[in-house]
């Protein structure tokens, strides 16, 4: 039977969710089960890892708004849970010894991921690994639950009332051999977590083995976090036994190597299956370009970290910043092996854990115009008669909103709400987009009416306000509103606006936030006119009126020219 693709539930300005219904064949197996997953990493950052409880629904957030990777959350998601139906339907399966001792290394992993670093008190490691040592060796007939986000802390007043100030000697009094049932009670939850990772179904014979395996890995990390909690960072022996990759992924373990692929089919691959903004495109194509001219060859298999690390030095050489470094280059070049290892294109991910230093100075961040330098620029535009020159300065400094939101706009964007003119910010149908949660209404400024721009904006009618004809988009071209808003800037910087810390678009937005506060305009309605989100809850739910809003845009003077 076809299955269709899993799409991200979108409700509000909430995360993305994922959410379908489980199969009527297996849901009453599986009901309370609870599942983790690893999410794809967004550009720049670290997988997620989620977790949630069957019902009668699979519900979950894939914690980002961003179309691409909701897609690519969700894809994950529903690939985990097809294996894990799969197994349901299968019935429980045997594990060899080596997979066994690969889900333990998992667990293993994971606490040294959380605590090594910072690992804590020796007394704190001391009560875990006594408790844990007294259930391996069949000791206890009863012991208390080591969740998977268990505190160290939290076992060393336990562990004392059973075992007293000399926990060894207390516990090698004890017979060994004795007791199973300790094994489910301490390393239950943890064999849970694992199995859920991997979303594993298995007999009963295959989870004694697992129980007592992954209590030994336990014990071993609790010895490694007591040696590090007392400055001893030394490798530890045991970790080597793990075996590093799945004896039972199939997926992971090819019969035979990945066929290479170049990395404009990587990239064209990637296109078709996240379709990605036509910017992004552009300036990806670009980064993949360069990457390509600094290794010389165009294949993704020939790759090594050390190749990363010296094209992102190659970089920092050529004047990059590092911001840019990261968050575009960098992040491309990941993002594209994510891809390549997700689609069994490629075995592993040079570019990962690839990092590039750098913060911010004093004397780099962004300023705003001044007030003499904002009335300049609108007396250079009322001179003009090239459109986009005429009026999308106007409309930037006095809408505080971002020069692509203007250059995009259309007549029909230009509406009557209660009276009130006002400027419809919104995707257009030629595929203009927006940043998320950017759509809003902006009236418009007495002075824009005043200028005239309601009759030019009329005169253009259900057609595109600075550019000749509805962009077509697709492929790799970037939206023709783009291409004007590139020779505005240019424009702007050749009329004497040199400054380099003040964008010669983006100055116009700074100085509206700055007059906004200076004329006694709320922040939130500030936030509402330029398409702001303040990160806080109560933001969502507040829709300010736009007359309240009009009141607003009145506030903003027009500097005038000395």
């Amino acid at each position: 039977m076809a299955r269709y693709m899993a799409k991200p539930v979108i409700r509000g300005e909430s995360p993305h969710r994922y959410e379908k219904r489980v199969p009527t064949d297996v849901v009453e197996k599986l009901k309370g089960r609870e599942v983790w997953i690893e999410l794809p990493a967004p550009a720049g950052g670290d997988p997620k890892l989620v977790h949630f409880r069957l019902g009668t629904l699979a519900r979950v957030s894939v914690h980002t708004r961003d179309p691409a990777l909701s897609h690519a959350r969700c894809a994950t998601i529903q690939a985990h849970l097809d294996q894990t139906y799969a197994a349901a339907r299968s019935g429980p399966a045997s594990l060899t010894p080596m997979r066994i001792e690969y889900l333990a290394g998992l667990v293993y992993d994971d606490i040294k991921r959380r605590f090594l670093e910072n690992p804590g008190t020796p007394d704190g490691w001391a009560a875990v690994k006594a408790y844990t040592r007294a259930a391996v060796e069949g000791r206890v007939a009863t012991a208390p639950r080591l969740a998977r986000d268990f505190d160290p802390v939290d076992e060393v007043e336990i562990a004392r009332e059973l075992f007293g100030g000399t926990m060894t000697e207390a516990i090698d009094a004890l017979p060994a051999g004795v007791h199973t049932s300790a094994l489910d009670q301490r390393f239950g939850a943890y064999v849970d977590w694992v199995l859920g990772l991997k979303g594993l179904e298995i007999d009963q014979d295959s989870r004694a083995a697992l129980l007592s395996r992954v209590g030994v890995a336990i014990l071993n990390a609790s010895w490694r976090m007591k040696r590090a909690s007392q400055f001893d960072w030394s490798e530890d022996p045991a970790e080597a036994r793990f075996p590093k990759i799945d004896p039972g992924d199939t997926k992971k373990r090819p019969t035979t190597a990945p066929t290479s692929v170049s990395f404009n089919e990587l990239f064209d691959r990637w296109v078709r299956e996240t379709d990605p903004r036509p910017s992004t495109r552009a300036t990806w194509r670009g980064n993949i370009d360069r990457l390509i001219e600094f290794l010389e060859h165009d294949n993704i298999a020939r790759v090594t970290k050390k190749d990363i690390i010296a094209w992102k030095d190659w970089l920092v050489a050529r004047g990059l910043k590092s911001k840019t470094i990261s968050a575009s280059y960098l992040s491309c070049v990941k993002t594209l092996y994510n891809f390549a290892v997700a689609n069994s294109l490629h075995t592993e991910n040079p570019a990962k854990g690839v990092k590039i230093s750098g913060s911010s100075r004093a004397g780099d961040s962004k300023l705003p115009y001044e007030d003499a330098e904002i009335a300049k620029l609108l007396d250079l535009a009322m001179r003009e008669s090239v459109s986009y020159r005429r009026w999308v300065p106007w409309l930037i400094v006095l809408t505080g909103a971002r020069v692509g939101e203007i250059c995009q706009l259309w007549g029909s964007h230009i509406r009557t709400i209660d009276g009130i003119n006002v400027i419809s910010i919104e995707e257009t149908e030629d595929g203009g987009t927006l940043k998320p949660s950017a759509e809003r209404i902006v009236p418009i400024h007495p002075a824009l009416i005043e200028a005239g721009f309601l009759d030019f904006a009329k005169g253009r009618g259900n057609k595109p306000l600075f550019y000749d004809r509805p962009s077509r988009g697709g492929d790799n071209r970037r939206h023709k509103s783009t291409h004007i808003y590139g020779r505005l800037g240019s424009w702007i910087r050749s009329n004497g606006f040199t400054d380099p810390r003040k964008s010669p678009s983006h100055a116009t937005r700074h100085w509206f936030k700055s007059v906004a506060s200076r004329v006694g305009i709320a922040d939130s309605v500030a936030d509402a006119l330029q398409g702001h989100k303040d990160g806080k809850a109560a933001s969502v739910y507040r829709h300010i009126g736009v007359k309240t809003l009009a009141e607003a845009i009145a506030k903003i003077p027009v500097p005038e020219q000395r």
